[in-house]
């Protein structure tokens, strides 16, 4: 699997980062909400020698992850408000989740619950109003993605298990998230810019024409608003 504009090897990279910077080589617990079949981050972060639990509640994603059988890597079909509060993690990972949720506000409190008093709340987030939630309403309002279909038809090829069904319904700005964030009971300590673009369209050119690297590079140094996700370090108050 490639690196693409949806940059989930340079959020992986980020977070691992973080928790480096933080914990240093200690043996930490680190809970991802939200994991799904594991291959964009859980797997990526356990790579690095860290012990992650992964929860979600899509129970053929949970499957494939299971039988991976990663050593670093345990995984819970399981509503996460219904996960006891008696385990405290040292870092707890909510990525690319809030989005599809309907109560954001929830979910942070909860992580909160899970969270150790000295532990990292790490987060990516959409740019709900960013480049690739523009892109994608383009072109699905021409049409695009099913005339290209019709005219040249994807190949056939065993499609890892993803929660489909469960499309965005929350579509943040920038504020809004740190507002969230902050009556949460958090301290936001870093941010930074992530994806950039990503849309069916883009994504496709920024592979074809070798851009994607240089163009998640770029994004760094663009202005916030420039950026379709960001990440965020936090930790408790």
């Amino acid at each position: 699997m490639s690196e693409s504009l949806h940059a989930h090897y340079k959020k992986a990279a980020f977070f691992t980062r973080a928790l480096q910077n933080k914990f240093g080589d200690h043996s930490i617990s680190i809970l991802e909400i939200g994991c799904s079949n594991g291959e964009n981050l859980a797997f990526k972060i356990a790579a690095e020698n860290k012990s992650v639990t992964g929860v979600d509640i899509h129970l053929p994603s949970i499957q494939y992850a299971e039988n991976k059988k990663n050593k670093n890597c345990r995984f819970i079909c399981k509503n996460i408000f219904e996960l006891s509060i008696e385990v405290k993690y040292d870092a707890v990972i909510l990525s690319d989740i809030l989005e599809h949720i309907e109560y954001p506000s929830r979910l942070l409190e909860k992580s909160l619950e899970l969270l150790k008093d000295d532990g990292l709340l790490l987060i990516c987030i959409p740019n709900g109003f960013g480049l690739y939630e523009i892109e994608n309403f383009i072109l699905k309002k021409l049409y695009i993605p099913q005339i290209i279909a019709k005219i040249k038809p994807p190949k056939i090829s065993i499609e890892l298990p993803y929660n489909h069904d469960s499309g965005h319904i929350q579509f943040f700005t920038e504020k809004y998230i740190k507002n969230l964030l902050k009556n949460a009971g958090f301290r936001i300590l870093s941010q930074q810019n992530g994806g950039f673009l990503g849309g069916f369209l883009t994504d496709y050119l920024a592979r074809k024409l070798r851009l994607v690297e240089p163009l998640l590079r770029l994004v760094d140094y663009l202005p916030s608003h420039a950026a379709s996700t960001w990440y965020f370090i936090c930790s408790k108050k």
